[in-house]
């Protein structure tokens, strides 16, 4: 049995506008305790902002985050991933675009993300799956 991305991705995405400041991405994300918000212009998914955009983009260049867009300092455009993939292909794509977090669609609509760290809590019933047979 293959594991797939809906089977450990996160559904409930934390929205923002490329409009949003930077400061209120980042209390946010604070706040929920999450590592990233997806962009969205139009309904459609135009970027995400990691902790990684704020710290380089906002933090390390002395902008004021208070006046700094989402437009600004997101990563765009996104990589995707559908989410009948198998994890193992979200691993490699991961690893091949060198980053921790892929936009998850079904029929090209955002139905979540999936991180890194998701793929890494998966580990343990992969081995027990593996056990099995």
């Amino acid at each position: 049995m293959q594991i797939k991305v809906s089977d450990v991705m996160t559904r409930n995405v934390l929205w923002m506008s490329p409009e949003t400041s930077a400061q209120e991405i980042a209390s946010h994300m604070r706040d929920k305790r999450i590592s990233s918000v997806v962009i969205v212009k139009g309904g459609k998914t135009v970027g995400i902002v990691t902790e990684h955009d704020l710290a380089e983009r906002v933090t390390a260049l002395g902008l004021n985050p208070k006046t700094t867009p989402a437009s600004l300092i997101m990563s765009s455009p996104v990589v995707i991933i559908d989410v009948e993939a198998g994890i193992d292909e979200a691993a490699r794509l991961m690893r091949d675009k060198r980053i921790k977090k892929l936009i998850a669609v079904k029929d090209g609509k955002t139905e979540g993300i999936v991180t890194s760290y998701d793929l890494i809590v998966a580990q343990p019933v992969i081995r027990l799956l593996g056990e099995k047979k």
